[in-house]
């Protein structure tokens, strides 16, 4: 028997077609279509708070190191005391918050290779702090060797960072090793946009 399009016609406007239409769409479509667009909005959230947090993070410790490698050598003991416990307090708020960050990456997204990537890349800032503070060989050849690992940048001038009495001669000694330090932080800031970047196209594992 043939059914023709007047009895389907029919049967889409018969009043309990529609309700049952309707009841279909409120009590299953509606919802899904909800909960994939708090799914998507969470994921966003997600991957914008990381994105935040990682940046923040590495700044902040960075610019540390920084201001610790600009210091002026002439300074009175008790002034050299202060910085010296303000760094030591960057270093362990930088050391929790980069584990913290590890663990939630694993979490949150589903790309293991994030996580393993982030340890990477934060071992390697974490070698500029060990840096600042190292001047006995052939230890500071070894963080060195490590930095340049991570970094692969052949135009830095690794030879002036090698000198840690560079840092204690002249204003263009001092000069030449702070520039060289220099392209190091900017090569791992650079290395952190990309891991940013990555991080906000990833799948969390909230995201359908």
């Amino acid at each position: 028997m043939n059914t023709s399009f007047s009895d389907i016609d029919q049967l889409l406007r018969h009043p309990l077609f529609l309700v049952l239409a309707t009841g279909l769409i409120s009590s299953y479509l509606i919802p899904r279509l909800t909960r994939r667009w708090q799914d998507h909005q969470k994921a966003i959230e997600t991957r914008t708070r990381f994105a935040s947090e990682i940046t923040e993070s590495v700044v902040k410790f960075i610019l540390a190191v920084q201001i610790a490698e600009r210091k002026t050598i002439e300074q009175d003991v008790a002034k050299r005391k202060i910085e010296q416990d303000d760094y030591n307090k960057a270093y362990q708020e930088w050391e929790v918050k980069r584990a913290t960050l590890g663990s939630q990456i694993r979490g949150y997204f589903q790309d293991p290779q994030l996580a393993l990537d982030w340890a990477s890349l934060s071992e390697a800032v974490t070698e500029i702090y060990a840096l600042s503070g190292t001047w006995d060989e052939p230890y500071r050849s070894e963080v060195l060797g490590r930095i340049k690992a991570a970094i692969l940048d052949e135009e830095i001038d690794w030879e002036s960072l090698s000198d840690y009495e560079l840092k204690q001669k002249s204003n263009d000694d001092f000069q030449r090793y702070f520039k060289a330090w220099w392209a190091v932080r900017e090569a791992l800031l650079l290395r952190t946009g990309d891991f940013v970047k990555r991080i906000l196209e990833a799948r969390t594992t909230s995201f359908r």
